[in-house]
């Protein structure tokens, strides 16, 4: 073997074994679901889903370890994008360049209205009816916020 050869070899026995590792992960040969998945969640969801994602889990999966960040959807975004997340459940619009999407539910918005209201009882109401009511909103930043505004422009 020249010199040259003698200095490349141990670089080409990881090349051998990282395309070995990768071959078998891609056949899944390996179990995906060990070490830390670092997961994403906003505010409005993370109190309804955490529970039920949590409950088992360290029985069903011992090998992993779960943590879990709450913050608001651009934050998690940037966090994912940049490698800090592994996943995050937020509720994105249909698109959203650079994230591949799984959705997992949907919910319709409620109107909420004390009783005696003008619009109690009413199981549809327009749009145009919500024109002049005051809304509850939360601060920006939060998605549910531009999502009721949107929905009450």
């Amino acid at each position: 073997m020249t010199r040259e050869g003698t200095h490349l070899l141990p670089l080409a026995h990881a090349v051998v074994e990282a395309a070995e590792a990768f071959t078998a992960a891609a056949a899944g040969t390996t179990d995906p679901l060990q070490g830390t998945l670092r997961l994403g969640m906003i505010p409005t969801v993370a109190p309804y889903v955490l529970p039920t994602v949590l409950a088992g889990l360290a029985e069903r999966l011992p090998a992993l370890t779960l943590r879990v960040v709450e913050d608001q959807t651009e934050r998690l975004l940037t966090a994912l994008r940049g490698g800090a997340l592994d996943a995050a459940l937020i509720a994105l619009p249909d698109g959203t360049k650079g994230i591949t999407e799984v959705p997992i539910y949907e919910e319709d918005f409620l109107l909420a209205v004390p009783p005696g209201h003008r619009l109690s009882g009413k199981r549809r109401v327009p749009a145009s009816a919500l024109a002049d009511l005051p809304l509850l909103l939360l601060d920006e930043g939060h998605c549910l916020r531009d999502q009721a505004l949107d929905v009450c422009q």
